[in-house]
């Protein structure tokens, strides 16, 4: 799993491809964009379950 850290690591090494006249090619950037979110959606899922986790866990100690 991705975390914060890994994100970061990829955003500075970013590169992306130029097309004929010079400029960002679309579909490269769209396909990096895709990866990005897809790495934040995994980090924030992964927190989502600790929450879930840590909050269990304090029902389970306030119930006994």
């Amino acid at each position: 799993m991705p975390n914060l850290e890994d994100i970061t690591k990829y955003l500075k090494q970013l590169k992306f491809k130029k097309n004929i006249l010079g400029y960002i090619d679309e579909v490269d950037l769209w396909k990096k964009i895709e990866v990005i979110d897809s790495m934040y959606r995994k980090v924030y899922e992964e927190q989502e379950i600790k929450i879930k986790y840590l909050e269990n866990r304090e029902n389970e100690k306030a119930s006994k």
